[in-house]
């Protein structure tokens, strides 16, 4: 019989072995355990772990430990694979790579099959970001300006200053947010806002949490920074927090 153990995830496969080999060992005390490696593997040790002339007369537990590394052992599986389901022993097959052909071939005879593989690493918020070259999430700055929330938004523009994000950076964001409330306010529908569907309904929304009056005057503030900073007149850090503190 055959207890095959395959896949990638090395670590657990490992584990779950070492648990398979301990729960036969106590079924079958009297057998003797054999284990052949890639380095140490050969003809003669696989008949003998089948069951063929040899040493062991007694029954035997085979842990054959990744010996698809092997070439020679490889060709042996390919060809005589299914004698280790005829014989009287048992085998515990351990593999990270075989071909797919003999895995399929392996899995049909086997008494059991359990596959280990890596679960995809889960990219954090950071992570996402750095994959194309960014700091700080557009959107999320833009969405918590839009809110109104003068306390989220400051502790999120001192997080974005301490990353060292340019100060022109965040502006951009913050006035792309601004114009973008005062056309849907200003506009009559969604075409005369030349905003798409989603955008429009999301600004107009946020919009509400100023009023025109508001946005009109952080439009001017936004703009004023900007050409003032640019002419050395003022610090446009400084000036966005005031911005920020003032909402």
């Amino acid at each position: 019989m055959i207890y095959f153990l395959y896949g990638e995830d090395i670590i657990q496969s490992l584990k779950k072995t070492k648990q398979v080999i301990l729960t036969l060992q106590k079924k079958k005390p009297e057998a003797v355990f054999i284990k052949i490696g890639s380095d140490d593997w050969s003809v003669s040790k696989m008949e003998e772990g089948m069951g063929g002339q040899g040493l062991f007369e007694q029954s035997c537990l085979v842990f054959l430990d990744r010996i698809g590394k092997n070439k020679e052992a490889k060709e042996f599986l390919i060809e005589r694979y299914k004698e280790l389901v005829e014989s009287p022993n048992f085998f515990v097959l351990l593999e990270e790579k075989l071909d797919e052909k003999l895995v399929e071939k392996i899995e049909k005879v086997a008494w059991k099959t359990e596959k280990f593989f890596e679960k995809p690493h889960a990219l954090t918020k950071e992570e996402r970001l750095a994959e194309i070259g960014e700091k700080i999430d557009f959107f999320e700055y833009a969405d918590v300006f839009g809110s109104g929330d003068k306390k989220k938004m400051w502790t999120m523009y001192r997080a974005a200053v301490d990353l060292g994000v340019p100060a022109e950076e965040i502006h951009s964001i913050f006035f792309w947010q601004v114009r973008s409330m005062l056309a849907a306010t200003l506009a009559g529908n969604e075409k005369d806002s030349g905003l798409k569907s989603y955008p429009y309904q999301k600004a107009k929304s946020s919009a509400r949490n100023y009023g025109e009056e508001k946005l009109r005057q952080l439009a001017f503030d936004l703009v004023k920074a900007f050409h003032e900073a640019h002419r050395g007149q003022v610090d446009l850090y400084n000036t966005l927090e005031k911005i920020i503190l003032e909402l």
